[in-house]
């Protein structure tokens, strides 16, 4: 049997399969037209949105720079100001305020008025009149006062919150500036933001080279020191003095120094400055004068102020004994006069401050102070003499026993003693009496003495040995009423050399509580012991200590001994401390007088508030980096009066009567050492960087503060060293405009 086979017809099948295909392209050709449409049509609208965004950053900055217009404006009247009352004001800081007060008044006057009234008085959303192009500004809508601005004006002005005083910095803020910018598309951008107004003071500087400046009134100015070397040298010094004192590697000087036998100095100067000490030494002798006449009640007198950290008379290591300092007028010593050396003698007629009560030049001082912080006057040498008889004298710190490193010490041990004006003979009363070490009996102890009977097993002093009750048994003195109760005594041990062997003693001193402590207890000692202290004054010789004790002209917070001939025999009187060394009147004393020190020995003007950015005096007069150090250049100018003087420049310049004539003047720039050699005659002024030296029979220096200004202001070629010529002008064209000081910047800016 055959079977059929049927074929199948599928034509029908493949019609349809075509049509879903081609629907299915269709549809996806569809979606990419459409998303291809709609990015473009995004792309747009992100170039409209940008665009729009950009417009209103234009706006934003076509707002600011009519600001800076204002700002310019500002600037231009606190410049004004500045240079109409430079002159009533004392120093920078007092011209610095001024130029930011007017600055920021102008400027806040010049915005309320100009811009915030303005937008505020207006009917319109859209008023654009404060725009110098309206064109950038068109299209765009200032808001203020609404909710997305919730402060609008300018920034409250700082005060202290002490005084209450407005604080000027030359800052001003704009606070709340919110500006909306719709194009004709109505896209829309705000932006909000605070100007903030920031000026640069330009530390304008108007040149006067016054007679009357501080500076020109000087004979020499010498960031290092002023000394003479040899002996017999006769000096005569016209003009004010300053030394810095800077040469740390040379501590015998440090300072101004004058020394030799036979060398005599006359000093006629109003002022005389030096950071560190002011020295006699051997058998040299200096007579101050000053320069200023006073009236003092009837009496007319020259005047001359002395500021220094001390006066030492003193000898060399081989030299000769006998320094002579007198001196008339005011004498501010930060630490101590010292009288170091047989023979010597200082003089004052006048007024002396030792004003320092602690630690106004030490930064590691204990709560009693140190030696180097603490006013006094010293007397070590015998037959010295010491009169402040016709002086009011201030001696507010107390004098300090210091055993130096050079005796075996690791570092200069220093202790308090109750005297304000003493000698070295009275020293002992400070050592703890021996009858305080139990079974031993004296002091000072010999080492062995201390290790066997004294010291604990680590070699400590054994406090149970401290007997003070046996002192006050014998003297009726409490001890523990005045030393510190944690640690009463002090000690150090000492090398001596004896037989040729090195040997230690320990010495113990007492440790007071404070500086009052050491007054009332050296108080109780010398009536205790008066007899004794006498008879330790016998070192002092053929000395006097001399002191008008009124109580108007001795203001003391240690006690004082006067040492006297009556005709017969010495006579020693003992004047208590009158003030506590905390007492209102000696801390405002002490602040008072060193704010003075600070100003005049880093800007030779004491009314300057003290502070100084220079580290050195000269930083504030001259630019010694213009000098040329490769050789010493002489330029000879004509003054008005017919008279020559000489501009002399270099590293190191010397003085001397073959190459300078005195009839000329001079006005001498080093930045390292200037030499005056014997024969000198000359007048002018003297600027060091380093020293200033001079050596050599009768030397005579006068300043000249008419002709230096003369020269100074008259001839650029002078000017040029000196800091102080810089006016309001630009380093290339000439000048400057007040805009470039002014920076304004967008703070806590967003985009809404």
């Amino acid at each position: 049997m055959s079977k059929k086979i049927r074929k199948l017809n599928n034509q029908g099948s493949t019609l349809v399969l075509v049509i879903v295909v081609s629907l299915f392209v269709a549809i996806i050709a569809a979606l990419v037209l459409s998303l291809t449409f709609r990015n473009l049509e995004n792309s747009k609208i992100r170039k409209d949105s940008a665009d729009n965004f950009y417009n209103a950053e234009n706006v934003l900055d076509e707002v600011r720079t009519t600001l800076e217009q204002y700002a310019d404006q500002a600037a231009q009247a606190a410049y004004s100001a500045w240079l109409e009352e430079y002159s009533f004001k004392k120093n920078s800081d007092e011209r610095r305020e001024l130029f930011f007060r007017v600055y920021e008044e102008t400027l806040r006057d010049l915005i309320q008025t100009e811009f915030v009234d303005k937008l505020n008085d207006s009917d319109s959303d859209n008023d654009t009149s404060f725009f110098t192009d309206r064109a950038v500004a068109e299209g765009c809508k200032v808001r203020w006062n609404t909710n997305e601005v919730t402060k609008f004006g300018l920034k409250d002005i700082k005060t202290d919150p002490v005084s209450g005083a407005a604080i000027y910095n030359g800052n001003v803020v704009l606070e709340g500036v919110s500006i909306t910018y719709t194009d004709k598309k109505g896209l829309s951008t705000t932006i909000t933001t605070n100007l903030d107004f920031d000026i640069t003071y330009p530390g304008f500087k108007v040149f006067s080279a016054s007679p009357e400046k501080p500076a020109y009134q000087y004979i020499i100015i010498a960031d290092g020191d002023v000394y003479n070397q040899g002996a017999g040298d006769k000096l005569n010094l016209y003009g004010n003095i300053y030394a810095g004192g800077d040469n740390e590697d040379m501590d015998s000087i440090n300072g101004i120094r004058f020394s030799g036998s036979g060398t005599k100095v006359n000093i006629f100067s109003d002022t005389i400055v030096t950071r560190n000490d002011f020295v006699v030494e051997d058998s040299a002798g200096v007579r101050i004068e000053g320069r200023r006449k006073e009236f003092n009640k009837d009496t007319l007198s020259y005047v001359s102020e002395l500021w220094v950290n001390n006066i030492l008379l003193t000898k060399s290591k081989k030299g000769s004994s006998g320094a002579q300092m007198l001196m008339n007028g005011r004498a501010y010593v930060a630490d101590d006069l010292s009288l170091n050396a047989d023979n010597t003698s200082f003089k004052l007629n006048g007024e002396y401050y030792g004003y320092s009560v602690s630690n106004a030049k030490s930064n590691d001082a204990m709560r009693n102070g140190t030696a180097d912080g603490s006013s006094a006057i010293i007397i070590n040498g015998k037959d010295a003499k010491l009169d402040l008889s016709a002086a009011s004298t201030w001696v507010s710190g107390k004098a300090f026993i210091s055993v130096p490193d050079s005796f075996g010490s690791t570092r200069i041990e220093s202790f308090i003693e109750g005297e304000s004006i003493t000698h070295r003979g009275l020293q002992s009363a400070y050592l703890l009496p021996g009858e305080c070490l139990e079974g031993v009996g004296h002091n000072p102890v010999s080492m062995e003495e201390y290790t066997r009977l004294l010291a604990d097993e680590n070699g400590n002093f054994n406090q149970d040995k401290l007997k003070t009750e046996n002192f006050r048994a014998k003297t009726g003195i409490e001890l523990d009423l005045y030393v510190d109760y944690d640690a009463p005594v002090r000690k150090i041990i000492v090398n001596y050399r004896q037989n040729g062997a090195d040997h230690k003693m320990v010495y113990f001193y007492l440790n007071f509580r404070n500086h009052d402590k050491a007054q009332q207890y050296f108080e109780k000692y010398y009536v205790a012991n008066k007899a004794l202290s006498e008879k330790r004054m016998d070192m002092f010789g053929n000395g006097q200590i001399l002191i008008n004790a009124d109580d108007d002209k001795l203001i003391n917070t240690g006690n004082v001994i006067v040492y006297n001939e009556d005709g017969t025999s010495k006579k020693l009187e003992f004047i208590e401390g009158k003030n506590k060394y905390s007492h209102p009147d000696i801390v405002n004393k002490e602040s008072e007088l060193n704010t003075y020190y600070e100003a005049i020995s880093t800007t030779l003007d004491k009314k300057n508030s003290g502070t100084s950015l220079a580290s050195k005096a000269t930083d504030s007069l001259v630019m010694f980096e213009r000098i040329d150090t490769t050789e010493v250049k002489k330029q000879a100018f004509t003054m008005a009066d017919g008279s020559k003087y000489w501009l002399i420049t270099g590293e190191n310049v010397a003085l001397q009567s073959s190459t300078y004539s005195g009839t000329d003047g001079a006005l001498i720039i080093a930045t390292n050492n200037v030499t005056v050699e014997a024969g000198i005659e000359f007048n002018g002024l003297i600027i060091a960087g380093n020293d200033v030296i001079m050596h050599g029979n009768t030397i005579n220096l006068v300043c000249n503060p008419e002709k230096i200004a003369e020269l100074i202001s008259k001839h650029k070629e002078v000017s040029q060293y000196f800091v102080g010529e810089e006016s309001f002008a630009g380093a290339n064209d000439g000048s400057i405009y007040a805009s470039d000081l002014i920076t304004v910047n967008y703070d806590n800016w967003k985009k809404n």
